[in-house]
């Protein structure tokens, strides 16, 4: 199989502290999401939560915010910015633990095309 390089994916999988409200958090991610729209040049950014992974396949992490980029100098660039280093305050007292991968993605299977209107 022949690959060629992808974009350049941040994934960032979220535990939220036990006592804190789903809407709490669902909210804040959101917030955070369309922040980091505005300040970094990114082509895509999701957040969400997970409703079908059974807890002990996804050990407590129950969201995930992930942001795509056209190329791995724009996730630099992203990261280097020093606004961009930690969470604001109320995101961060209300998080257990994180886990962030950053990787190129390598598409093995291509895009379907859309379905064209009738």
């Amino acid at each position: 199989i022949m690959c060629t390089m992808g974009r350049f994916r941040s994934i960032l999988l979220v535990k939220f502290k036990p006592d804190v409200a789903e809407e709490e958090c669902v909210r804040l991610l959101e917030e955070q999401a369309k922040a980091k729209c505005v300040m970094i040049k990114s082509i895509e950014i999701e957040c969400g939560m997970d409703i079908i992974t059974p807890e002990k396949l996804r050990h407590g992490f129950t969201h995930i915010l992930m942001v795509t980029f056209n190329t791995n100098n724009d996730f630099i660039g992203h990261r280097s910015d020093p606004k961009n280093a930690k969470f604001p305050p109320a995101l961060s007292a209300i998080i257990e633990d994180i886990l962030m991968f950053n990787y190129q993605s390598i598409p093995i299977i291509p895009p379907l095309p859309l379905p064209i209107a009738a």
